[in-house]
């Protein structure tokens, strides 16, 4: 009876010991962190046992790192669009510049690719939408 119960004592006990395995944890060059159960090479790591892992609870992560990245690309972002803003701005004013002050002007034909006149009610309408265009993308704020 001893014997039975040293043995199934035994066989839990290794049964435990059999589910514990080992995860490789290192951070990459971009600065992502990375988990696997082959070590990496080249590569420093830490050795973690899963058996001293807590789980943690869903949705216990803090999103704090999360919120700071989205700012970072929100702002990066506004940067892309304000420099955009600002050559549409640039391009509008010259091209406005250029319409008030030739009356003579060429386009290209988009079927035929030759240079044609434009009409007068062409150059208003350009006109029009360069000032749009300025309206727009110029305003300061």
């Amino acid at each position: 009876m001893r014997l039975l119960l040293i043995s199934v004592f035994a066989l839990c006990f290794y049964s435990f010991l059999s589910n514990a395995a080992v995860i490789y944890k290192w951070v990459d060059k971009d600065g992502i962190t990375h988990f696997s159960e082959v070590p990496p090479k080249s590569v420093e790591f830490v050795k973690l046992y899963s058996e001293d892992i807590e789980p943690e609870k869903i949705g216990s992560v803090s999103l704090s790192k999360g919120k700071d990245e989205a700012k970072a690309t929100e702002s990066e972002m506004i940067k892309q669009q304000k420099a955009q803003s600002e050559e549409v701005c640039k391009r509008a004013k010259y091209n406005l510049k250029l319409l008030q002050t030739h009356t003579r002007l060429l386009r290209k034909d988009q079927k035929t690719g030759e240079s044609v006149s434009i009409t007068e009610e062409e150059r208003q309408a350009s006109i029009k939408q360069e000032q749009k265009r300025i309206n727009a993308f110029c305003a300061t704020k």
